[in-house]
């Protein structure tokens, strides 16, 4: 029996462990989270931290391990791309390059490179210097994202206006930043949408979109819904970028993820991924749209050879899919999440995340459960993806 290492035990990653054992592989996961839901169903699991790529590869090296797969985590995806390169496994860009997509200081220098739409971005490495930038650069018609170049989920992103405490902001971004880096962008106004597509010889050969939904921080994505509202039009704008990308790096065969602000028709890309996305996502479109969304997507990896005939779509329409990560409101323990009548005929699947022994305290960021949702009066959609905490009601347990 052939072995996998997956990088990643979490319940993001639970779908790819079980097609990974369907396929009929020995399945070992890593991660430093001994609570992973995902690690429970794998063959075996390692408490490596993952970020390290020089401990993963040797880990691999050592339990003679025949493939690598990245979780749903930036550190996961750079991890696997080093192990994949040392050791001449699968199918993966280069390391550099998957540097280069995944940190967002040298993504935003491709970016520029290339001339594609994206938000002007200069990288710093201490607060002086970038206090510097914005003193000359901000003002009430000009406002600033600042972010870690290294850190995905929202964590520790801030968008700044006139008359912020800057120094405070900055000092957040950075200490939050493990190589204690950031990336301070233009404030770009307009919808925020995902694009999942699979691209075959530098071209994009099938695409999914999305609109995002994003809880009380406004910076960590917390639903989506399909179809996405962007235009035909606006979305040909982002695939010719995306080729763009992918021609000029030499993208492998496979997966790439982004996630864009739509802005009046101009789509401005704000990161792109070759891992798979993270919360069940995966789920969220083979229920969707894509049946062998997760087959396909383990199959880049695995080196499998993709063709145009591969994907199987379901043939329904007329139906808004909603994914909704459930989150708490404030510290503490949660005693119960209870769904109102409205919204329960919609739900077509439910996972718990959050065991209520443990207590909650980053409230912003940690999902209590996973829900997918079909309905099929577009009215009825908008109104419960954009009001969702008016169906739902999160409890807790007395101080």
């Amino acid at each position: 029996m052939k072995k996998v290492l997956v990088v990643g035990g979490s319940h993001a990653e639970i779908p790819i462990i079980q097609n990974l054992i369907d396929r009929g592989f020995y399945v070992i996961t890593i991660g430093n989270n001994k609570d992973g839901l995902g690690h429970r169903i794998a063959n075996r699991t390692e408490y490596i931290d993952f970020s390290d790529h020089i401990k993963v590869n040797e880990f691999f090296c050592a339990e003679k391990i025949d493939y690598v797969i990245p979780g749903c985590n930036d550190f996961a995806m750079l991890s696997a791309a080093y192990v994949a390169e040392m050791n001449n496994v699968g199918n993966f860009d280069s390391y550099e390059v998957t540097k280069q997509l995944h940190q967002k200081d040298s993504f935003r220098e491709l970016c520029a490179q290339y001339n594609l739409s994206a938000p002007q971005a200069r990288s710093f490495k201490n607060t002086e210097d970038a206090l510097t930038f914005l003193e000359a650069n901000i003002s009430e018609n000009k406002s600033f994202i600042v972010k870690p170049i290294d850190l995905t989920g929202g964590k520790g992103i801030s968008k700044i206006i006139k008359g912020d405490d800057y120094a405070k902001i900055i000092d957040k971004a950075i200490n939050r930043s493990r190589v204690k880096t950031i990336v301070i962008e233009d404030f770009i106004d307009g919808q925020n949408h995902g694009f999942s597509c699979f691209i075959l010889n530098q071209k994009i050969v099938w695409y999914f979109w999305d609109d995002e939904y994003y809880y009380l921080d406004n910076y960590s994505v917390a639903g989506t819904s399909y179809p996405g509202s962007s235009t035909p039009e606006t979305l040909q704008k982002l695939i010719k970028d995306l080729e763009v990308i992918s021609s000029k790096l030499q993208l492998k065969d496979g997966l790439l993820h982004v996630q864009y602000i739509d802005n009046n028709g101009t789509p401005f890309i704000v990161e792109v991924m070759r891992r798979p996305p993270g919360d069940l996502y995966l789920s969220f479109v083979e229920n969707s749209r894509l049946l062998n969304y997760t087959e396909l997507i383990v199959g880049f990896y695995l080196n499998e050879k993709l063709t145009k005939e591969a994907f199987k779509e379901i043939d329904e329409k007329g139906f808004t899919y909603a994914r909704h990560c459930i989150k708490g409101y404030k510290v503490g323990r949660i005693k119960k999440i209870k769904y109102s009548p409205e919204i329960k005929p919609f739900i077509i699947k439910g996972f718990n995340v959050w065991d209520s022994s443990l207590y909650l305290e980053d409230y912003l960021t940690q999902k209590l459960s996973i829900i997918i949702l079909k309905i099929g009066d577009a009215d009825k959609a908008k109104e419960i993806n954009n009001n969702l905490y008016k169906y739902i009601d999160v409890s807790y347990y007395p101080e």
